[in-house]
């Protein structure tokens, strides 16, 4: 049976430092501490707009650096920081697989 990829819609919002991401169906989570602007590394999510992007933080994490680690080679995060960028890029990749009826 045939498969399709589709990926739930997802809203930024950007009100000041806050951000917003909601799949569309009441799961809104905020980010306080994630900011986007666009003249700062490319409109890249960094932490608290720090020239640290939440990309750089998962990339730790995904390279078996543990919290301490980083904290202790970026000591302008938080534990808070690291936590928040690990939820906002799961977040970010919210996607789900329908299977698709075949037709009667």
């Amino acid at each position: 049976m045939p498969y399709v990829l589709a990926a739930r819609r997802i809203a930024v919002a950007f009100l000041g430092a806050d951000l917003a991401i909601s799949g569309g169906e009441g799961d809104t989570m905020n980010f306080d501490r994630i900011t986007v602007e666009p003249d700062k590394l490319e409109g890249k999510p960094t932490v608290r707009g720090l020239r640290i992007t939440v990309e750089t933080v998962v990339r730790l994490v995904a390279g078996g650096w543990t919290f301490d680690e980083i904290l202790t080679d970026y000591p302008d995060l938080e534990r808070d920081d690291i936590k928040q960028a690990l939820e906002y890029a799961a977040a970010s990749t919210n996607v789900h697989f329908y299977r698709l009826q075949e037709p009667a």
